[in-house]
């Protein structure tokens, strides 16, 4: 039943804030966080890597780089989640765990956060971070002409803004830059964003809220997408992809969506790094199709 004092889709402000509150969802979200940081530090112990070269002149403005083995490798940009106000490019080191031994140059980005930036800046960084890569990457053995990007929660946000980049316009470099991309758990409409408590922090205006949101500016030119979403997230998480899905479909580009069953979205933080799991299956297959 609708609440008699709706603030988004029937839901009163309790509801829609629990909606998009991931970690009250899952009570242990600690464990898993813990779990991710102890991995990636092994992976930045155990794998050669380039840690906090600078895209930009900002403090934050850096990314960590796991070269693979051979010259030539493809690349996988990756942007960390977070709900773009905590986490940083050192939780997700593990996943160069997948990457690197399938023969993938593995790349962190790191971001300034909110509130001490506008959620405009982070898009601004996350683009100028993938710029960057395809200048410099072929320094580090990687094929500028194969980027893959993917991202967790704000990170798929990120990723999907990247995905709506006018490259020519903004940095003088090819439209068909990002060849793929494999977005999880994401948010691709932020108007309900901007109507939970949250937004305190967040600072959306209506227009930040329409200038930010993948879902209204789905691209002309795209490589395949793959979206992953747990079964387990709450509704409001599973209906974002699945507009999200439509609307990249309905501009005639290819989408395969992975619904991974009985998956909470920290779950899905960690099945980003799972070498034998559905989506780094996807993302290697993805990286293994680029032209």
């Amino acid at each position: 039943m609708p609440s008699p004092n709706p603030v988004y889709r029937g839901m009163d402000q309790a509801t829609l804030d629990a909606q998009y509150d991931a970690r009250a969802a899952v009570p242990d979200h600690a464990e898993r966080t813990a779990r991710r940081a102890l991995w990636s530090m092994r992976a930045r112990t155990s794998l050669a890597c380039d840690l906090d070269v600078h895209y930009g002149a900002g403090a934050r403005e850096t990314l960590d780089i796991f070269p693979a083995a051979q010259p030539g490798a493809p690349v996988e940009v990756y942007i960390h989640g977070g709900f773009w106000r905590a986490k940083s490019k050192s939780d997700v080191s593990f996943i160069a765990e997948a990457m690197v031994p399938a023969g993938v140059t593995f790349v962190a980005i790191e971001y300034d956060l909110v509130p001490n930036v506008t959620l405009d800046v982070i898009v601004a960084q996350s683009r100028a971070a993938v710029a960057w890569v395809y200048r410099n990457i072929g320094r580090y053995g990687g094929d500028p002409a194969r980027i893959h990007v993917s991202g967790v929660s704000a990170g798929a946000h990120l990723g999907a803004m990247v995905l709506a980049t006018p490259w020519q316009t903004m940095h003088g470099l090819p439209e068909d830059l990002v060849k793929g991309a494999c977005l999880v758990s994401g948010f691709y409409d932020l108007e309900p964003i901007r109507l939970t408590s949250e937004n305190r922090t967040y600072g959306l205006d209506v227009a930040g809220a329409r200038l930010n949101s993948p879902i209204l500016h789905i691209p002309t030119h795209a490589g395949p997408l793959v979206l992953a979403v747990g079964d387990g997230e709450t509704p409001e998480f599973r209906r974002q992809t699945a507009d999200f899905e439509a609307a990249w479909q309905a501009a005639g580009h290819a989408c395969t969506l992975i619904e991974a069953p009985g998956l909470h979205h920290y779950d899905m933080a960690l099945e980003a790094g799972n070498a034998t799991g559905p989506i780094v299956r996807a993302v290697l297959a993805g990286i293994g199709r680029m032209a």
